[in-house]
């Protein structure tokens, strides 16, 4: 079983977790060690600077969220939800932005999908591009002929 952990906004992190067994239906929360409290916070701080929209404010909030790890703020959390709705109000407090978050679920989520196109799809819709485009020189063309 996973738990994970979702940032909202412009983009999505998922941390996976293991419940060590525990009925998910029966919980609505679990227990989280330090290993996997210091994970969350630097796979969320990783996520901020690779896809938050303004990578000066990722920076800055990468710096704030490392410091008040440093000194120890998150260290008695030891509850996802916790962890996830105190992170949240960090972020959107030193943000600005209300959409930007943590969602903590004890169901587990589908994975994140790379949505990237591989080299290979690439040059096939670089393709398909360029047969339509001749099909409709092709087809102006034929109606140009036609109207002469």
């Amino acid at each position: 079983m996973f738990t994970r952990i979702i940032i909202c906004g412009f983009f999505i992190l998922i941390c996976r977790i293991n419940s060590q067994g525990q009925d998910s239906q029966k919980n609505t929360d679990i227990p989280i060690s330090m290993a996997q409290r210091n994970s969350i916070i630097r796979n969320a701080l990783d996520f901020l600077t690779r896809y938050y929209v303004s990578s000066d404010i990722a920076s800055m909030l990468v710096k704030k969220i490392e410091e008040r790890n440093k000194k120890g703020i998150y260290a008695k959390i030891n509850k996802g939800s916790v962890l996830s709705d105190t992170l949240t109000k960090h972020l959107r407090e030193l943000s600005k932005d209300e959409h930007l978050g943590l969602i903590f679920h004890v169901e587990p989520l589908p994975p994140i999908q790379d949505n990237q196109p591989t080299p290979k799809k690439v040059k096939d819709l670089e393709d398909l591009q360029v047969q339509e485009t001749m099909a409709l020189k092709n087809w102006s063309v034929s109606l140009v002929t036609l109207a002469i």
